[in-house]
């Protein structure tokens, strides 16, 4: 950008332009995007830049910048109109980073958000990683999402779903699925109504699984006890060949003859 041009113009320009870039070189994107952040503090520019960020930091698989930028957009823009776009964001760029950030590192992203907000982005957060199979981080964030919704006395039906189909195939199953038949499906969105029928059936499927019989102290006797020693001829037969047992076999074999010619 010539040195000319006003700050304010290339940083419009640098916004523009960001998500085109990043396709292309997203580490230049994302400089032009802290460009802005320097350049146009407390402005839309400013909100529109961390908005924007988050996902280009998660696709270079940079952890701690996508946590500057989240913990940077809620100190500041808390209550902004986009609020909503930028929880949409950060989960998905939660979900790019997958297993490289932490629960207890997105944990420390969520507080700072007011319990309004939080409630919203821990359940899109949950489901989007029950369709992502990553059910032991759905587990810690929808237990959360019930915890708070029964603090803010709102309905959790959402989050007591979230937390039984991430049960499912667990030790929990038929607590899991008990938990399942119980949710009024009215309270539900149609995707959500998907899913829920879908944990039921594979529930039930694995519920349905026959359990392995323990086995009799005597039945456990009888498989240990030895068995008779075969006759010394099976036996041999029995023992796979091994070169050098055949290879020394022979030798006594050629010894006991010359000792044989000798004796005559």
């Amino acid at each position: 950008m010539p040195a000319d041009v006003p700050s304010e113009l290339a940083a419009s320009i640098y916004l523009v332009t960001a998500t085109q870039l990043s396709a292309i070189d997203a580490g230049t994107a994302l400089k032009r995007l802290d460009y802005i952040r320097l350049n146009a503090p407390g402005t839309l520019l400013e909100e529109a830049a961390l908005r924007r960020g988050l996902i280009i930091a998660a696709r270079l698989g940079d952890k701690d910048k996508v946590r500057l930028l989240a913990r940077n957009y809620l100190q500041r823009f808390t209550f902004s109109p986009y609020s909503e776009d930028f929880f949409r964001q950060l989960v998905d760029a939660l979900m790019e980073l997958k297993d490289k950030i932490g629960n207890d590192e997105i944990e420390e992203i969520a507080a700072l958000a007011w319990p309004g907000a939080r409630l919203p982005f821990y359940l899109r957060l949950a489901r989007g990683a029950i369709v992502s199979g990553n059910l032991s981080r759905a587990s810690y964030i929808s237990e959360r999402a019930d915890a708070l919704a029964v603090a803010l006395k709102t309905d959790d039906t959402q989050a007591k779903l979230y937390l039984a189909i991430s049960n499912v195939g667990s030790d929990k199953t038929g607590e899991a699925k008990y938990v399942l038949s119980k949710l009024p499906r009215e309270r539900l969105h149609d995707r959500d109504v998907k899913l829920l029928d879908a944990a039921t059936a594979m529930a039930g499927k694995i519920l349905a699984q026959p359990v392995p019989q323990m086995e009799t102290p005597q039945q456990a006797a009888v498989k240990t006890a030895p068995s008779p020693a075969p006759a010394r001829a099976e036996a041999i037969a029995l023992e796979p060949a091994d070169p050098i047992i055949d290879e020394t076999r022979k030798k006594l074999d050629a010894i006991d003859a010359l000792l044989g010619k000798a004796r005559k």
